[in-house]
């Protein structure tokens, strides 16, 4: 019989994720060697520990700054409860995605990666639900008026990446690999009502216009604080607009930072 669950709660580092679909999967990497002047003769193993991936897509419940935290932490050891599973350290955030636009509740998307198995506990028991995705009542802009944008935004879009590297030693197959920060970035992309004034490099030159500050904040009803998405030294990526005959002009921007 299919199972069915009332309540899969989602934590991942102590932050409670509001998720409408999870995935979890594990893969081992198997190593064959094959025996010379024996044909057929295949030996099968492996060298490190299976590698597991949780996706989980949702909505955010309280603001953006623990998840945020999270992810710039660097946190290899996150405790992360996956309904009634629990993944084994470490486990590291590689990505996440928001996403806020008008007329739809703020969405997340977060994909973490772990080394080992996870464990399998007790299905949470059915209860009724308490919370309710965020409902932006305010925006304010940080360090884009500098390129010309106003405060007339109509989405904005955030995405992080991280990439590691593992390292697993010899005659320690059994531990969880070393794990290691290689490179990463952040894109904050906005969409507006005019196209940003500023081309994507300095004038007269072919050079990148530099780096400078740029933060998107969100307040709820009665002032309510949900948090805010800073981008600390964003280069100019893309810039755009669109005019149709059925919509009012539409503009967008985007900015990268490297980690």
């Amino acid at each position: 019989m299919p199972a069915c669950y009332k309540n899969f709660p989602i934590n991942v580092g102590g932050v409670d994720i509001y998720a409408t679909s999870a995935q979890l999967s594990e893969a081992i990497d198997i190593q064959t060697a094959e025996s010379y002047g024996i044909i057929g003769s295949q030996a099968a193993y492996n060298t490190q520990l299976p590698n597991g991936t949780l996706s989980i897509d949702g909505y955010i419940k309280t603001s953006v700054t623990p998840l945020l935290d999270l992810i710039r932490s660097n946190n290899q050891n996150l405790a992360v409860t996956f309904g009634k599973y629990t993944l084994p350290n470490p486990a590291i955030i590689s990505s996440i995605n928001i996403t806020m636009a008008v007329g739809s509740a703020p969405s997340l998307s977060i994909s973490i990666d772990y080394f080992g198995t996870a464990t399998v506990g007790g299905a949470p028991a059915p209860v009724a639900p308490t919370d309710a995705p965020l409902n932006i009542e305010g925006v304010s802009l940080g360090g884009f008026g500098s390129i010309g944008i106003s405060q007339s935004i109509q989405s904005v879009t955030y995405d992080l990446n991280q990439n590691y590297e593992t390292h697993t030693l010899l005659g320690e197959i059994k531990s969880a690999p070393i794990v290691v920060f290689h490179d990463g970035s952040a894109s904050l992309s906005v969409d507006c009502q005019e196209m940003m004034a500023y081309g994507l490099t300095q004038v007269d030159k072919p050079c990148l216009v530099a780096p400078a500050a740029y933060s998107v904040s969100f307040v709820g009803c009665g002032g309510v604080d949900y948090g805010t998405i800073n981008i600390s030294a964003g280069y100019l990526q893309e810039r755009g607009t669109s005019i149709d005959t059925s919509n009012t002009a539409s503009a967008s921007v985007s900015i990268i930072e490297y980690l």
